[in-house]
């Protein structure tokens, strides 16, 4: 049976001590709970963990450009980067793969873009002289969660996020910061839900066959 958001979200009320919610109304709990759900997995990204899969996207970049974002031509449910190719805009040429660095090197545009980073929530490049098409490969994000019938897309993810969830709110919604750090505490503990979730996770991963990569996260 499917988690769902409103189960959830009981809990934190619980943790709260709210469980009418009346301090914690259900409209001020969903935004922070996507905040903890977007940090879970790239929490889970971090240590090899994948809760989503990867898709391919072909982007334009024009002339000169030299970064992507959000606000510039990123698709919307891009989470982090993989791999990214590139070839000539409107050729059916081969993408040849592009090396990825920290930081792009202080070099003169040329003909072809060559190398990406990935820092400052952007994809950096050092720019080419002509018009590209790039193939990017990338893990998508996880369907937000709008109401209390909202499937949770992670399984075992309940405590986590709830107490997760429930320390932000103290902090955020509640100024109670004694309550949101008691909270945090015990979530990252020895015996915590953080190590609970993160040693069920990895025993799952180790008796399924998969292609590990190394992974490079957004900060939500």
């Amino acid at each position: 049976m499917a988690l769902l958001t409103g189960s959830v979200i009981t809990e934190i009320k619980g943790l709260l001590n709210d469980p009418t919610g009346s301090i914690y109304p259900d409209q001020a709990l969903l935004p922070i709970l996507n905040k903890a759900y977007r940090e879970l997995q790239v929490k889970l990204g971090a240590i090899g963990v994948g809760t989503t899969r990867e898709v391919i996207s072909t982007l334009p970049i024009p002339a000169g450009l030299r970064s992507l974002d959000d606000g510039s031509g990123l698709p919307t449910d891009f989470l982090y980067p993989v791999e990214l190719g590139e070839r000539l805009a409107g050729s059916a040429d081969r993408y040849a793969k592009m090396e990825e660095r920290e930081w792009e090197p202080d070099e003169r545009q040329m003909d072809s873009l060559r190398y990406w980073s990935w820092r400052e929530e952007s994809l950096k490049f050092v720019g080419a002289v002509t018009p590209r098409e790039l193939m990017l490969r990338y893990i998508k994000t996880l369907i937000p969660l709008t109401d209390s019938g909202t499937p949770i897309q992670i399984s075992e993810s309940q405590t986590w996020l709830a107490q997760r969830t429930a320390a932000l709110a103290a902090l955020l919604l509640g100024g109670n910061p004694s309550r949101a750090e008691a909270l945090t505490t015990d979530l990252y503990s020895a015996n915590g839900p953080w190590e609970d979730l993160k040693a069920t996770k990895i025993k799952r991963l180790q008796n399924i066959p998969v292609r590990r990569r190394r992974t490079r996260w957004r900060v939500s």
